[in-house]
């Protein structure tokens, strides 16, 4: 609220309020009465200067570059939490368990074939003969599963720049709200 100097006839000023308008006042010098002029006529008076407490100060915007940072920030994080947790997605939901390894996929399939009535082996050697086996043959899932072991550091690296580009965005965030 914004305070004004009234001049009283013995010299001494008094500090009135645009809400005191057209009221009058006893002067605390001489003790005579001073009448406080209309709102209109508030602007012949002198202000009081006041000191400005935090809350009155109007927020200066943030500089430029912090703003930059700010977006940069947001920006990688978005895009490198995206496709790392999109990474992360397609290796956890996979349809086939890949803790498996090809010398356990072997082993079973050795199994399989022994517990094999001999109608079955006859029919699974007819096809191997006509069709040949590969030495190297191995399911789709184990390349896959190759695949995600030599994908899974990249996964990491985008996982981590993520969320350090995430915790940037938020200091950035707090330290513009500061100033």
């Amino acid at each position: 609220m914004s305070l004004f100097l009234l001049p009283c006839s013995c010299g001494a000023q008094i500090p009135v309020s645009r809400s005191q308008a057209g009221m009058s006042l006893q002067c605390s010098s001489c003790g005579q009465s001073v009448d406080v002029p209309t709102v209109r006529h508030f602007s012949s008076l002198q202000p009081i200067p006041t000191a400005s407490s935090p809350a009155e100060e109007t927020a200066t915007p943030p500089n430029l570059l912090l703003r930059v940072l700010t977006g940069i920030f947001l920006l990688s994080a978005i895009c490198f939490l995206g496709y790392g947790g999109l990474m992360a997605y397609e290796r956890l939901t996979f349809p086939v368990d890949l803790s498996k390894t090809e010398e356990d996929y072997y082993s079973e399939a050795r199994k399989a074939v022994e517990n094999m009535p001999p109608v079955a082996a006859w029919d699974t050697w007819n096809v191997i003969a006509y069709t040949g086996l590969s030495e190297i043959y191995t399911p789709d899932y184990f390349q896959m599963k190759r695949a995600f072991e030599a994908a899974a550091p990249y996964m990491y690296t985008y996982l981590t720049i993520g969320t350090v580009s995430l915790i940037g965005f938020i200091v950035s965030i707090v330290l513009a709200r500061r100033k």
